[in-house]
């Protein structure tokens, strides 16, 4: 119902949660500044996309469908564009957002040139990650791999869900040191653990669903 409506997904256990819900929600819709949001990746140069690590929707243009756009509240996608040698500095991607104004009912479109350098082996060899990209990646990462939980419960395999679940456990200390969100990460990896310990699996399902659905959309 979230994904068909563009809604938000929750994983309600009491009527306690259900006015803070709400009031999220509320927020939400009134710093909504743009909806029917589109993200199109347009390789360049011998460029190609090779992976989208979200779980998004294409449109009709082959282009993502985004979540709508909130005040303060980012969007991260991670793609990963594989890249030939080159000899000069080169666009290798064009990257176009569009969106609709909920007031004005104006379509917007903000279009920009990846643009990379040239350099030698050994000067690429000693560039440096960008944390907050390994952290995305490794939250990802994460999520595959709770997708693939997800799916050992549906098959009543608690056994092989526990063991996708440490799986995912050992990613997270990968970027433990420098990433705050991966102490998120780790609780809820312990949280539905926990579940599948006790064996409550209706319960553990629908939290690791939770878990995974606003990461895997970029929400």
């Amino acid at each position: 119902m979230a994904k068909s409506g563009d809604g938000n997904y929750y994983f309600i256990e009491g009527a306690a949660q259900l006015p803070a819900v709400f009031n999220s929600e509320m927020q939400g819709l009134m710093a909504t500044t743009g909806h029917t949001v589109s993200l199109g990746l347009e390789p360049q140069g011998g460029a190609e996309v090779g992976d989208v690590l979200n779980d998004l929707e294409r449109n009709s243009l082959g282009r993502l469908q985004l979540p709508n756009l909130i005040v303060d509240s980012p969007i991260q996608v991670v793609a990963r564009l594989d890249v030939p040698a080159c000899k000069s500095e080169s666009d290798f991607c064009f990257v176009r957002l569009a969106w609709t104004d909920p007031k004005s009912g104006e379509r917007h479109v903000i279009r920009e040139a990846l643009s990379l350098p040239a350099v030698g082996d050994e000067e690429f060899e000693s560039m440096r990650p960008d944390p907050l990209v390994v952290e995305q990646v490794g939250i990802l990462q994460v999520a595959r791999i709770r997708e693939q939980a997800i799916e050992e419960m549906r098959r009543g395999d608690m056994a092989a869900a526990r063991t996708s679940v440490a799986r995912a456990h050992q990613h997270v200390e990968a970027f433990m040191d420098f990433s705050p969100a991966s102490v998120a990460e780790a609780e809820d990896l312990t949280a539905l653990d926990r579940r599948l310990a006790d064996e409550d699996l209706s319960s553990a399902s629908k939290m690791a669903k939770f878990q995974n659905y606003n990461k895997r959309r970029s929400r």
